[in-house]
C-alpha cells in the first residue's frame, strides 16, 4: 500500500500480525485497536460475547477494576474499551486503547510503551485464580450479559430486526446475535471460559489498527516487543460468508404478538451484491434514495405525507449482501403502510428517481464519508471492515465511486434486490384482527 496522506500504511509485525496505521497530525491522541477474529458459531457465540468483559476486569498486576482504572488514570487518562462485532458469518473481539500522544503532553515520555505494556498484560495475562479465570468475575459478567440480552428484547426495534434476520437465515450463522444465546449462560463456568480464552490466543487470526501522529515506525517499534508473544495469524477475508442471493420463492410474512403499543415492521431483502461487486456503490446510492436520509422516499411518503410511521428507513449490510426496511407502525395501519412501503420499493425499481433525489443522496453519502475521516474510531472500523472484505479503497476512491453512479446504474443494481421476508411485531390479539392468524 502506498504511503500517502490520508491512507493507511500497511506493515507486518515480526510476530506475523498485520498492522495498519494512519499517520495524521489531525489528532493529538493515539488510537490503537487489537482485533481477534472468530467464526460465528452457535456453540461459541455466547462465550465470545462474555469473554472480553471478563478479561478487562483485571490482569496479573492489576487484579480488579479499581486497579485497572487507577492504572488508566496514571496513563494520563487513557481510555480502554472492549467489544464484539459481527461481520457476515464471523465476529471480532476488539480491545481499543486511546491515549494522549506523548509528544504533546509535558512529562509523558514513554507513555505509549507503558500503555501498550498494560494492554498486552490485560490481553495475555488476565487475572487468574488457581489457573483459571476468576469464577466471581465470570458469574458477575454472566449476569451483565443476561441483562444486555434482555435489553435487546425490550428494545423492540432492535428485537424486530433480529427476529427478521433469524427468519431469513434459519439454521445459518448469520442468524445469531453477537450477544449470544440466553440458554447458553447456565452452562458456562470459569473452566469453560478459560479454555475459550486459550483457544482464542492459540488459533484466532488477529489484526492491529492505529490512527494518530506518526511516523508509523515509532508506533510499530512500540508494538513489536509487546505483541511478540502472540501466535502469528493474520485476519482472513470473509471467504466463508456467502452473499445472500435471492431465493426462488415468494416472500414470507411472519407476524409475532407481544404486549407492545407500537408495531414494528421489518422487510428483509436479499441483494446478491457484495462489496467487490461492480453494483455495490450503485446499490449504496439506490438505498440512500429509498430510505437512507430524511429526503428519501420512505421518510417523505410513509412518515411525512401518509403519517403512517413513527420512523421509516432502509439500510444495507455489505458483509452479507442483505438490506432491511424498518418502520414503526400502529397495528390498524399495517396493511396500508406496507402497501406504501412496497410502492416506494417499486418506484426505485422502475427508475422513478429524480435528478434532485439522486444528487442529494450522493452529496449526503459523500458528506458522511468525509465526516468519518474526522473520527478515529470510524477510521479504525473502516480499516477492519476492508480487511475482512478483502478490498481497500482510499477516501478519494470511495468519493469518486459515489460521484460516478448514474441513475441507470442505481436502478440496475436495485433490480437485483428481492424481498425475502416481511416481519411484523404487533400487539397481543392483533394478528386475527389483521387477518394474519
Amino acid at each position: 500500500m502506498a504511503e500517502q496522506a490520508n491512507e493507511f500504511v500497511e506493515r507486518r509485525l515480526s510476530a506475523g500480525i498485520p498492522f495498519y496505521f494512519l499517520p495524521t497530525e489531525k489528532f493529538r491522541t493515539l488510537s490503537l485497536s487489537l482485533f481477534f477474529q472468530r467464526d460465528l458459531r452457535p456453540e461459541s457465540v455466547t462465550e465470545t460475547a462474555l469473554l472480553p468483559e471478563v478479561l478487562v476486569r483485571g490482569s496479573r498486576s492489576h487484579p480488579d477494576l479499581r486497579a485497572v482504572n487507577r492504572r488508566l488514570d496514571e496513563l494520563y487518562g487513557a481510555d480502554l474499551r472492549v467489544n464484539v462485532q459481527k461481520y457476515g458469518e464471523v465476529e471480532t473481539v476488539g480491545w481499543h486503547l486511546d491515549l494522549p500522544d506523548e509528544r504533546y503532553v509535558a512529562g509523558a515520555e514513554g507513555l505509549t510503551g507503558q500503555a501498550l505494556d498494560f494492554l498486552a498484560e490485560l490481553v495475555l495475562e488476565p487475572y487468574m485464580e488457581r489457573g483459571r479465570l476468576s469464577e466471581r468475575y465470570v458469574e458477575q459478567e454472566k449476569v451483565n450479559l443476561a441483562r444486555r440480552q434482555q435489553a435487546l428484547i425490550n428494545e423492540k426495534s432492535r428485537y424486530a430486526l433480529l427476529r427478521c434476520t433469524q427468519e431469513m437465515f434459519q439454521g445459518e450463522p448469520y442468524a445469531l446475535s453477537k450477544l449470544g444465546r440466553p440458554e447458553d449462560l447456565p452452562h458456562i463456568d470459569a473452566e469453560r471460559l478459560t479454555e475459550s480464552f486459550r483457544q482464542l490466543l492459540a488459533t484466532a487470526p488477529r489484526l492491529v489498527v492505529g490512527v494518530g501522529p506518526g511516523p508509523v515506525e515509532r508506533v510499530e517499534a512500540e508494538l513489536e516487543r509487546r505483541l511478540e508473544r502472540l501466535r502469528p495469524s493474520a485476519l482472513r477475508p470473509l471467504e466463508g460468508t456467502r452473499v445472500a442471493e435471492p431465493l426462488d420463492r415468494e416472500a414470507r410474512t411472519v407476524v409475532e404478538e407481544q404486549p407492545v403499543v407500537q408495531g414494528k415492521l421489518v422487510l428483509g431483502f436479499r441483494t446478491g451484491v457484495g462489496v467487490r461487486d461492480p453494483d455495490f456503490y450503485p446499490l449504496v446510492v439506490a438505498n440512500g434514495v429509498l430510505g437512507g436520509f430524511s429526503h428519501s422516499k420512505l421518510f417523505r411518503n410513509v412518515r411525512e405525507k401518509a403519517s403512517l410511521a413513527y420512523y421509516a428507513h432502509s439500510s444495507i449490510d455489505p458483509s452479507k449482501g442483505v438490506a432491511f426496511i424498518q418502520a414503526g407502525i400502529e397495528p390498524p395501519d399495517f396493511r396500508r403502510a406496507l402497501e406504501i412501503v412496497l410502492e416506494q420499493v417499486e418506484a426505485v425499481r422502475r427508475g422513478d428517481v429524480s435528478e434532485e433525489e439522486l444528487e442529494t443522496t450522493k452529496l449526503r453519502l459523500s458528506n458522511r464519508l468525509r465526516e468519518s475521516a474526522d473520527d478515529p474510531d470510524a477510521l479504525i472500523s473502516q480499516a477492519l471492515e476492508e480487511t475482512l472484505w478483502g478490498v481497500r479503497r482510499s477516501l478519494e476512491e470511495r468519493l469518486a465511486a459515489i460521484a460516478r453512479v448514474t441513475r441507470e446504474e442505481a436502478v440496475r443494481a436495485f433490480n437485483r434486490v428481492r424481498l425475502d421476508t416481511v416481519y411484523y411485531l404487533t400487539a397481543t390479539g392483533q394478528k386475527e384482527a389483521l387477518g394474519l392468524a
